[in-house]
Order: structure tokens, then sequence, then C-alpha cells
């Protein structure tokens, strides 16, 4: 058929068995013009390429660019033949499009063809042409395999006058082939001629000049791997064509680029990831240091709150704690002060549960539930320290603390490991506390530690107090009394003073007997109690009211356990602090009344009953100790007054009734003799008169006459 570039007007000749269904694209060797040459009519049945070689195999090829590498790989040559459709079959060597694939196959130059011909994709373009499709072409149908672009080959000449009959089909939009090559200085290419047959008569129009050496580009075709029929897979190859099958140069160092960066990634991220993460994460922790340090108040407050919780005074410490954490809320020194001060205050209800009496098992219950839910408060503390600063020395110690507070010995054994390089201060006193918490301590051992701790403290603190309770338990209770008695000025408004004072008095002894006495010391059994509940419960507080060291209730408590323990000065100081702040206060009188009566003041406790009776006639206490002083001084008459008001106010079952129920049975009897002014109470008051004298009883005989009896002289 007949084509003709609609660029120049060249006109071409060109085999209509090289044209396929979708269009074969041609490049004008005249102007470099690429269009593609499409069939005059559709073919009904599918594109096949059938070659029959003279040894009579059969080939079939569904694309040009198949039986382009078929002519490469030698499976077919110029004498094998070609059909096409209901064609004629014909030798390849005939077909003048395909003549420089044989040359080119056997490196021999290529004489100049009779006419002027160029087939894009089968033959090669010329030299320094673009080898790719058209810019802004229109793409291929989609049921067709994309073409695959060509590389550059040596080049030829050929002069040959075009003849007529073209067909040209519309632009195609198919984008240009990235991997193509084009020279810089090639223009862009026009739109191809649209596909009209040429006029019956075109001899009016003057034909262009037809350039008289062409140069066509000649190359073995670019051999990317496609869909290869089966039957020509087995081709031949040629070591002239390696370089067809290898990448290019700059392909590969582009590749060993990209392989070496991505090694290169690779090991910074594993650096990152381990050697690395230590660094960033001391990083991402000392960061809000320059922010929390930046307001000076902080550091002042926290200076306080440690001042205060040496001293005990555990509310005064957590206000000040509160002030910093307003100013520095994500502070990792606010929030380890934090769980410090919920760990102390849960550890001294853990201590003060040792120290009461197995007896008043109500008040170890209610002490058991308090440090259920002081340990709760203590692990939500401790949670937003280790947040933010898991490694900290004081969020450690909070830790091992806590575990052991919860009866987890074991998981906090493993945690010391940091605090034993370092055993003094704190450090000892977490890990004496951990001896402590066993079933079976050393007390030896114990001792020892909870000395070297006590030496950091200026006063009582929660190292000296357990040192008192194990000195106690290890059978050395004159020195855990000498070690009470050296702090006991400073120890005002510490909470385990009193409970200390009288553990101590209730296991004294006239002297010391030492660990090896066989004195059992009664003490609470821990493994007694039910198991720790740590819910976040309200903690109630029957023993110690809400309110700092100088609320008057503080206070009343405070004296109250002082007389439990024997401390009778202090406890009249206190209920006299409480009387200067709260005039007129009945429980403090009542106090004072009480002190007076055990410094063997009655006159001075019966002023001070009955003027607390005068304020409050129903205060039960004061009732009740009135007239029991009434009934040991001899007035049973006025005793039985009050205790008859005692057992209407108080009832029959309450232990306030029972006891004045019994002294009104007991009063039914004569009155007892009056008091010598002794204030000891009598045993048993007597259900008997006593006796009379002897004199009283000779007097009482009857007297008998016996003058007149014989033998008896008057």
């Amino acid at each position: 058929m007949d084509v003709r570039c609609g660029r120049c007007g060249t006109e071409y000749e060109f085999d209509d068995a090289l044209v396929s269904d979708r269009g074969t694209t041609v490049k004008c060797t005249n102007c470099g013009h690429q269009f593609k040459v499409h069939p005059e009519a559709q073919q009904a049945v599918p594109e096949r390429w059938v070659v029959r070689t003279a040894t009579g195999r059969e080939l079939v090829y569904t694309s040009l660019r198949e039986l382009q590498r078929g002519i490469a790989q030698r499976q077919v040559g110029p004498e094998d033949l070609l059909a096409r459709g209901n064609q004629p079959p014909r030798p390849l060597g005939s077909i003048a499009e395909l003549e420089p694939f044989f040359h080119g196959r056997s490196g021999a130059s290529l004489r100049a063809p009779a006419q002027a011909r160029t087939l894009v994709g089968v033959a090669p373009p010329a030299a320094g042409s673009y080898a790719g499709p058209l810019p802004h072409a229109l793409p291929p149908p989609p049921v067709l395999p994309p073409r695959i672009p060509d590389t550059e080959a040596p080049t030829q000449t050929s002069s040959e006058a075009p003849t007529d009959n073209v067909q040209v089909r519309a632009p195609s939009s198919k984008p240009a082939d990235p991997l193509a090559k084009t020279q810089p200085e090639m223009d862009a290419e026009p739109p191809t001629l649209p596909r009209n047959a040429l006029p019956p008569d075109a001899s009016g129009v003057p034909a262009p000049a037809v350039p008289k050496n062409v140069m066509i580009r000649e190359s073995v075709p670019d051999l990317d791997y496609s869909p290869t029929p089966s039957d020509v897979r087995m081709g031949g190859y040629r070591a002239e064509q390696a370089s067809l099958y290898m990448p290019e140069p700059h392909s590969r160092r582009l590749r060993s680029r990209w392989i070496a960066g991505f090694v290169l990634v690779g090991v910074a991220v594993l650096l990152a990831a381990t050697v690395g993460r230590r660094y960033l994460e001391q990083y991402r922790q000392a960061a809000p240091q320059p922010q929390a340090s930046a307001d000076g108040r902080v550091a002042g407050f926290l200076t306080e709150a440690e001042r205060k919780l040496d001293d005990g005074d555990f509310e005064g410490a957590r206000g000040e704690l509160d002030k910093a954490s307003v100013l520095a809320d994500k502070d990792a020194a606010v929030l380890a002060a934090m769980a410090r001060l919920e760990a102390m205050r849960a550890d001294t209800l853990w201590l003060k549960l040792r120290l009461l009496d197995p007896a008043e098992k109500q008040v170890v219950q209610t002490t058991h539930r308090q440090l259920g839910a002081r340990v709760g408060k203590a692990k939500e503390a401790l949670e937003r320290a280790v947040a933010v600063a898991p490694d900290d020395p004081a969020v450690v110690r909070s830790r091992v603390d806590i575990l052991r507070l919860a009866g987890d010995l074991k998981e906090a054994r493993g945690l010391v490991a940091p605090l034993s390089s370092s055993p003094t201060g704190e450090n000892a006193y977490v890990l004496a506390a951990l001896d402590l918490a066993e079933a079976q301590p050393v007390w030896a051992s114990v001792v020892d530690r909870l000395r070297s701790a006590a030496q950091a403290e200026r006063s009582l603190g929660r190292a000296r107090a357990a040192l008192v309770y194990a000195l106690v338990r290890a059978g050395q209770v004159d020195q855990a009394q000498s070690e009470l008695d050296k702090h006991a000025a400073k120890a005002e408004g510490h909470p385990l003073y009193d409970d200390l004072a009288a553990f101590v008095k209730r296991h004294a002894t006239p002297g010391d007997a030492g660990p090896d006495s066989g004195a059992e010391v009664a003490a609470v059994d821990p493994a007694s109690l039910p198991m720790l509940d740590t819910s976040q419960a309200p903690i109630v507080d029957d023993e110690a009211p809400k309110g700092g060291p100088g609320d008057f209730r503080v206070k009343l408590q405070q004296a109250a356990s002082a007389m439990k323990s024997g401390n009778v000065d202090r406890a009249e100081q206190l209920y006299n602090e409480v009387l200067a702040k709260e005039p007129g206060n009945t429980e403090a009188m009542a106090g004072l009344a009480d002190v007076a009566k055990a410094k063997k003041d009655p006159e001075a406790a019966a002023k001070m009953y009955d003027k607390v009776l005068k304020e409050n006639p129903s205060y039960l206490p004061a009732l009740v100790a009135r007239a029991d002083q009434k009934w040991d001084s001899g007035d049973r008459k006025g005793a039985l007054v009050l205790y008859r008001r005692v057992l209407e106010q108080a009832g029959a079952g309450s232990s306030y009734g029972q006891k004045a129920a019994q002294r009104i049975g007991e009063g039914e009897g004569p009155a007892a003799p009056p008091s010598t002014g002794s204030d000891k109470p009598p045993e048993k008051a007597p259900e008997k008169p006593p006796e009379p004298k002897p004199e009283e009883k000779k007097e009482e005989k009857p007297h008998i006459d016996t003058t007149d009896l014989p033998g008896v002289k008057p």
C-alpha cells in the first residue's frame, strides 16, 4: 500500500502484510515525522503471522514485535515463508521492510532499497531519531499489548521515489515512553495526517522533491522481554547480542546507588533503635527540666514539703506539694515527691497496725481498712510518677515500698538491685522494711539496717519508729525506751509516737531480758488479717480526725493516746492547748479531770468533773467518772444517783450501762465505811456486816447468877 507523510508530503510504498489491525507506526526518513498506518479494512480474524520454515516447522506470531525477535534470534530466515490471513505466503527476504533485520543479524552492510521506506517497530528508524511512541498520540485498543521501544543502531542510505495511496489515522494520545532516547534538538512531533485515501487524480499537485540520500537507521530491535509463543521460546542467541539482554551501565549504577542508600538507611534505623534509643529517652526525660526549674517557687515548695515530711506533718507536706503541682504538674520531682508522700502515709498505717494491741480487734480492723485505701492512693500517685521518670531513684524507692505494703514481696525484691549498691539513708530503710515484712525476720540484721537509716533523720521519722518496734520484738525493750525518750521532745504531732509509747509500755519488763529470754511479745499477726483491699474507697480515719496538727480534734486524739500510753504530762499539755483555743470544750475539761485523778489529786478531779457536768449534764464519760469517784470515797448514795442517770441515758446494753447496773446492785447492801484517803477502790463491796469486836461480844452475853449454886462462894 502507498502512504504519504503528513508533514512534508513524501510518499512511500509499504507492505500490506506488515500493517497491524491496531496500526503500525512509521517514520518519514525525510523530515523525521512519525505517524501510524492502518489497514484499509479491519480483518475479522485475529492478528496472526504464520511463518513456515524450510524444515517444515510452523511458527505463529501474534505481533510484529514477536516476529522481530524471531528474526533476531534466528528462529526464521529470509527463505522462510510468511503468511497472514488470506494473503499468499511470501519469503521473508522479499519483504523490503524486513531486510534490515536479516542484514543486521549477519553483520553485513545493507544495500539501498528500491524505495525509501521505514517502519518504526519493525524496520529501524533513521539515526538520531526518536524511537518511542508519539507524544500526544491516541492510546491503542485496550485488548492489545503495549509497544516495546527500540534502541539506536547504524544507518543506511536509500533514494527511492514515493508512491500513492496514503491511508493514515488520527494522532494517538498515548504518552511518550520515558525510557525512549531523543536528541535535544529534535522538534516536537506534529499530529499525523487523517486516515483518508489519496484523491483519484493527483496529477495537478506537484510532487515534492525527494531527497537523494535518505538515512535509515539500522539496528536490532529492542528485545525487552514480552509474551512469546511457546513454540518459539528456544531461539538462537549470538554473543554480539549480549548487550541487548544486559542492562545499560548507567542503570546498573543507578540501581547500585539505590541499594547502597537502602543499606545506609537500614543501618541508621538499627542504630537508632538500639544504641540511640537510650540517649533519646534521656533527652526526652531531661527536656522538661528547664521548664520546671524556670520558676524558683517550685523548688521552695519541694524543700518545705520535705521538711514537713521529716516532722510527720503529712497534711502540711501535701499542701506544699499541691502548690508546686499547680506551677509544674508534669515535673518529675513534683510527681516523685507526691508518690513518696502517699507511700509514707501508707507506711505509717502499716507500722501502726503492728503496734496495736491484738485484743483491740475493732481498732485493728479499722486500721487494716485504712491501710488498704492508702495503698490504693499510693499506687495511683506512683503510676503518674513512673510515666514521667521511671528510673528516678525516689520513684524506685516508692515503688518498692508500695509493693511491700501491698504484700507483693517477691516483685519488690526484684527491684532492689539499684538500691543495694548504696544501702544508706532512705535506701537502707527500704531494704530493712522488706526484711521486716517477712514472716520470720532476722531481727539482728533488721536492727542494724534501721540504725543506719535512722542516722539520716533529724527527729522521730519512720526509720526510727520502725527501729523502736524492732528493738521491742528483738527483746531489747530498754534500748527501745531509751531510743524513744531521746526524741520525745521533738515528737509532738508525730502520728506514731503515742502508739510507740503504748507498745513499749505494754511489753516493758523489770530489766532488759534480751532476745534469748523467751518472753513472747504480743503483736498483731498480719498473716491472720484478710487480703488487703486497695480499692479507691473513701478513707475513714476513726483514730486520726481530719485536720492539720494544729486542729483541736487532732490534739484531743493525741491527748487521749498519751493518757493511754501513760504520758500524763503530755496529755495535760495537749488538753490545755485545746481549752486555750476552744474554751468550754467538755472533752478537754474531762481529760484534765482524768489527768488530776491520775496524779492522785481527787479534789481537783472532782471540781473539774462537776464543771463538766454543769456545762453538759449528759456527757457520759464525766458522769461515769464522777460516779466512780463518789463510790470510791464511800458516798454510795450520791454514786447511785449518778449511776441511775447513766443507766437511763446509756441503756443496759452499753458498757457504761452494764457497769452502772452492777454498781446499783452492789449498792443495795449497807453502806461501806468512809475511805481513809486512798483513792483505790475496793475489790468487792462487803455482803455481810462487819463482825463485832470481842469487847462488844462480851457485853452482849446474858448475865447468870451462880451464887446459890453449891460450892460457889458469894
